[in-house]
């Protein structure tokens, strides 16, 4: 759970700035100042093909030493410098100059490189926002571009795929200034930019045969957008165009957004064979110790009697780590459950394949989190049918069963309830140890060892207590001969053993380094091993269970503390980094790293403070918008 991780860069390139966006993988996004001067208004001129082509060149002599800035100061501040960037070129441009742009971001020691086009950033960052964009639908993408050489628009349809958008047609305004130089340069000055905006857009939807209305989102970017745009739009389409908070900014967002570039992007797939032996080592363990509680257990006096109910004399300890092994089981069988759901898509009668929910992490993590709610209630369900079954089993009372099954596993349950709750305002993963992203079922998954370690160290325990099962008699021979001096105790040396096992399962879930591990559970096997009496093994079992809660609460607290861990000082506090280097003057007074959702955003916001209308809320009034995303 380090918090010494690479960023990743996205940098958009517009008609007439180029923008840079720092990405964590916490969802944190920091966009860097637009250099040189922003355009004082709507432009009236239509630019053509030739004030493009030179804008995009302009834009590339930029483009290098800006990202060599950009990394040199994150490095500087934060103490890593970034490592992959995703490159966003506008709709419309050259493969020549993808490729050139491709190359100018590798040469500044970006590794790896990709490159996508505007629209297609667009929509990632409405995924991120929480627009629904099932598989198979279409989204209507309209960039209005305000420069000092005129204005441009680009209208693209995109349909989205399980793990991509696919650009199904761009139509630029060049093509109407194209249409319309019969007429003469005064009737191409003369057209209206609305009327540009509406015949791309019109143009782009009979292109890509998509049928009016049926899109699942139409949305404007770009510095020319304002309401006379969304009104011709809605007109165009038959929907209204989804409002974005800050509509320049939507490309390079979208850009951070989508993840680092290559295989680090890629996050653990999901119901691999580590997750089902997480799930199958407790339950294999629950099962057995249950059935040690019914076969090595003993009952006194007479069944059915109403004024003597009888006694029992039973490894309680068994009956409380039966339990806690079946919470550990059902919680991450139905988280994983839950969460291989949100790339599923839903058949439909007719045959057609729509996924009901999409593929984004809003959809996932929220799965996960009611995954876990639903594990936990699972979990103490089949510890109060434990004790239901021994109580109909032995012709007992089920209070004193329930004491010893129900009891232990709450403190579990409740720990997970908690972590399900902050699960749920976290769209993604903390990274791995060897990975930027990782699923939420590989973060959660609950050490197979330490269940392993402590399904045989209360089985053990119970063998000494029960002599149950009988399997386990030339062990117990085996050991007594190396022991001689448990011989004469309730606890042999097979619960001795059984106690070193326990205390090695804590070690193993106080920690994940193998020294420390090794350091923490060498005295804690030898002392709870050599002080293991009888009267003490139920609370021993319960000391797991509380070790098992505490697991799950060091989740929880991991993903509540964390934002604050990586949360900057204000602009004026910067501690000077090593070197001298001072906190750049454009930055922000540092990301907030909390990922509730911000209210007052035209949409809700999904992806924390990625957010641009959390950032012009905490920023300072002096600062652009531009500063901060």
């Amino acid at each position: 759970m380090s918090i010494h991780v690479r960023p990743w860069l996205g940098v958009a390139l517009s008609q007439d700035t180029v923008r840079v966006a720092v990405g964590w993988p916490d969802g944190t996004a920091m966009v860097w100042p637009a250099p040189g001067p922003a355009a004082t208004g709507p432009a009236a001129v239509l630019a053509g093909p030739a004030q493009q082509a030179a804008a995009d060149a302009h834009r590339l002599a930029e483009l290098g030493p800006l990202v060599h800035q950009v990394s040199a100061e994150v490095a500087a501040v934060y103490g890593v410098a970034p490592g992959a960037a995703t490159v966003v070129a506008r709709d419309g441009a050259a493969a020549p100059m993808l490729a050139a742009a491709r190359e100018t971001v590798a040469a500044a020691g970006l590794r790896p490189v990709r490159t996508v086009r505007a629209a297609e950033a667009v929509c990632w960052h409405l995924l991120a926002a929480g627009v629904q964009i099932t598989p198979g639908s279409h989204v209507l993408v309209c960039t209005v571009e305000d420069s000092s050489t005129g204005y441009g628009c680009v209208a693209a349809v995109l349909q989205r795929t399980e793990t991509r958008f696919d650009l199904l047609c761009c139509v630029d305004s060049a093509t109407v200034t194209a249409d319309m130089q019969p007429l003469g340069t005064a009737a191409v000055e003369a057209i209206f930019r609305d009327d540009v905006v509406a015949e791309v857009a019109r143009r782009a939807v009979a292109a890509a045969q998509a049928q009016p209305g049926r899109f699942a989102a139409v949305v404007a970017v770009g510095t020319g957008v304002n309401d006379a745009v969304n009104r011709r739009l809605a007109a165009v389409c038959g929907i209204e165009p989804i409002p974005v908070a800050d509509p320049d900014l939507a490309p390079v967002l979208g850009a951070v957004q989508a993840g680092p570039a290559g295989p680090e992007t890629a996050a653990a797939p999901l119901g691999g064979w580590r997750e089902l032996l997480a799930v199958l080592v407790p339950l294999a363990g629950s099962i057995a110790l249950f059935g040690q509680v019914l076969a090595g257990s003993e009952r006194y006096g007479p069944r059915e009697a109403v004024y003597a109910p009888g006694m029992l004399l039973a490894p309680w300890g068994a009956m409380a780590g039966a339990a806690t092994l079946g919470l550990i089981a059902l919680v991450g069988a139905v988280t994983l459950a839950f969460a291989t759901r949100h790339d599923k898509p839903a058949i439909r009668p007719r045959g057609n394949a729509a996924a009901v929910l999409g593929t984004g992490p809003w959809v996932e993590h929220r799965l996960v989190a009611v995954g876990l709610a639903a594990g936990a209630a699972c979990g103490v369900a089949l510890s109060a049918v434990y004790a239901l079954l021994a109580a109909a089993y032995f012709d007992l009372d089920l209070t004193p069963l329930a004491r010893w099954s129900t009891l232990p596993a709450l403190p579990a349950a409740a720990a997970v309830l908690g972590l399900a709750a902050l699960v749920w305002r976290h769209p993604h993963a903390p990274p791995g140890p060897n990975t930027l992203r990782q699923s939420w079922p590989a973060w959660l998954r609950f050490p197979a060892l330490a269940s392993a370690l402590a399904s045989t160290g209360l089985i053990l325990i119970a063998y000494d207590e029960t002599g149950a099962p009988r399997a386990l008699a030339p062990l117990a021979s085996q050991l007594d001969q190396w022991l001689p001096t448990a011989q004469q105790t309730i606890i042999g040396s097979v619960g001795r053993v059984g106690g070193m096992c326990l205390g090695a399962a804590v070690a193993v879930l106080a920690t994940r380094r193998p020294l420390l591990r090794l350091m923490i559970a060498a005295p804690l096997a030898v002392l709870i091993g050599a002080t293991v009496v009888w009267r003490t093994t139920g609370a021993l079992a319960v000391g797991v269970a509380f070790a098992v809660a505490g697991w799950w609460a060091v989740r929880a607290a991991w993903l509540l503390l964390r934002p604050r861990l990586q949360q900057q000082p204000h602009a004026g506090a910067w501690p000077e980094p090593p070197g001298g280097t001072p906190a750049p003057a454009g930055w922000p007074p540092g990301p907030p790293h909390d990922d509730a959702e911000p209210g007052g955003a035209a949409y809700p916001p999904r992806t924390g403070p990625a957010a641009t209308q959390h950032w012009r809320a905490t920023a300072p009034a002096t600062k652009s918008p531009d500063h901060a995303a």
